[in-house]
């Protein structure tokens, strides 16, 4: 095997590597046709290969953090050089390590989501099987792809099938935007659509294993994505009505439901009925990193941004304290190394010595929680009938829990300012921000005038990252 053939597999097409249990790393013997999964075992192993990468540092436990979180206004690193301060004060190259780490690891899970498409959907197990599986391959390669959309933009490679050819993926053209889109449309509704057996394809309830997709899972995905692509840059306004029917659906499911705000991020409350998906971190097999780089006793990798906190956060708002670390060790939070709140949604209350469990924790990172199930409601009922009593009564149910004071008789857009402030406030450090300020249009407004960002940002370089510089070397048509 040539080298610029190995670089491909461990870069951007990266096999099956994770399930070595039952799959050799031979590439010709992934696509092997002796070796596809037999039981529904084999198939919950395959899933559980293209899960784990969600919890690794390239993606939910540091490096996507920097892509999506870092690069907003809420979220701060401490550095004053380096990849991570690059990144921040918006002065990376193609060359930084998280673009390339996020964009390495992202084509895994969805080439491991791929290879399961294909080869399950080409086993003897009866139809209920396979469509739960096929469905939630389809469900993270959509995901994924959602991320690395909105991140890397026409920049984005499109996949739908496993890599066979690696020298053939050298001369992969980009997609455009739309197109990927399509992909992860047809995915996501895929995900959600009904079995040939009775009910839906993903379970309604929790797998046997935490982390799975579930229908209530996928229903918030598909809110979520409807919901941007009415946005920029598609605009496709049409998609208001199907993100508005999918997060009511969610809502409507009983078993998700707001939880106390104080102790809602405790760790033996961290699978309550608030979270409807989260990347998983068990111990002692394996844990997260989140807290010890949150805490002020810890690395203090990432800490808030005290303009955005200020900015924000209102007098008598409870999430002021339950989402954020304002004091530690008696000391307020302008002492801190940065001199700014820190997040406070990871700081593994109930642990002492941080150096435990070589400083990992159970903390998992929440992809979707129903409190952001009620807001996209909200601003999809705003978008299609105006501030209706329905609109109100979403959003009013957010702001009663952090002790705020409900809204009556707004405008349309008036309405829609509210819900842009109390996004910021509800979904502030779970990389939401910078997601969200794009769909809107208001990437290049907010980043002018963030501090952090301003003195470098320029909307033209900066909407979306480049394809990483190892990857464009391998195949240049990803630098045109």
């Amino acid at each position: 095997m040539n080298i610029r053939i190995l670089l491909v597999i461990t870069v951007l097409f990266t096999a099956f590597t994770s399930c070595q249990d039952i799959l050799e790393e031979n590439p010709k013997d992934f696509l092997s046709p002796d070796n596809l999964p037999v039981t529904e075992a084999d198939c919950d192993l395959m899933l559980n290969g293209a899960i784990s990468y969600q919890r690794s540092a390239d993606l939910y436990d540091r490096y996507l953090i920097f892509l999506a979180g870092v690069s907003a206004d809420d979220i701060d690193v401490r550095y004053t050089s380096g990849d991570r301060y690059e990144i921040d004060r918006y002065s990376y190259l193609s060359t930084n390590q998280a673009i390339y780490k996020v964009w390495k690891s992202a084509y895994k899970i969805i080439n491991e989501s791929n290879i399961m498409i294909a080869r399950i959907s080409k086993t003897d197990l009866n139809d209920g099987v396979k469509e739960k599986y096929v469905a939630s391959a389809k469900f993270m390669r959509s995901f994924w792809y959602f991320h690395l959309v909105r991140l890397f933009g026409d920049n984005c490679i499109l996949l739908d099938k496993p890599v066979v050819d690696f020298n053939a993926a050298l001369e992969l053209q980009p997609s455009s935007i739309e197109e990927v889109y399509q992909l992860i449309k047809e995915d996501i509704d895929y995900a959600v659509g009904a079995g040939s057996y009775d009910g839906h394809r993903l379970p309604t309830e929790d797998w046997p294993a935490a982390g799975r997709p579930t229908y209530g899972a996928a229903k918030a995905l598909q809110a979520k994505i409807y919901m941007t692509m009415a946005g920029y840059p598609l605009n496709q306004t049409d998609k208001w009505d199907i993100a508005r029917n999918a997060s009511l659906e969610v809502i409507n499911m009983s078993r998700y439901e707001l939880t106390d705000l104080n102790t809602m991020w405790f760790l033996e409350n961290e699978s309550n009925s608030e979270f409807i998906y989260s990347v998983q971190n068990k111990l002692p097999d394996y844990g997260s990193m989140l807290s010890v780089q949150t805490r002020p006793d810890g690395w203090k990798i990432f800490i808030g941004s005290e303009y955005y906190y200020n900015m924000y956060f209102e007098n008598g708002d409870l999430r002021k304290e339950a989402y954020h670390i304002l004091e530690w060790g008696g000391k307020p939070y302008t002492t801190f190394i940065g001199a700014a709140p820190y997040i406070g949604k990871w700081k593994d209350i109930g642990r002492e010595k941080i150096s435990d469990f070589s400083k990992r924790s159970d903390s998992n990172f929440p992809v979707f929680r129903i409190s952001e199930a009620y807001l996209i409601f909200a601003e999809a009922e705003n978008e299609i009938n105006g501030p209706t009593q329905d609109a109100l009564d979403a959003i009013n149910k957010i702001r009663l829990r952090a002790g705020l004071a409900l809204l009556s008789g707004l405008s349309k857009d008036q309405f829609k300012d509210e819900l842009i402030r109390e996004r910021a406030r509800e979904l502030t450090f779970e990389i939401k921000r910078r997601y969200d300020l794009h769909r809107w249009g208001m990437l290049d407004q907010v980043l002018s005038a963030d501090p952090h960002a301003s003195t470098n940002w320029n909307m033209a370089l900066h909407e979306y990252y480049p394809a990483p510089e190892r990857d464009v070397l391998l195949n240049p048509n990803l630098g045109e």
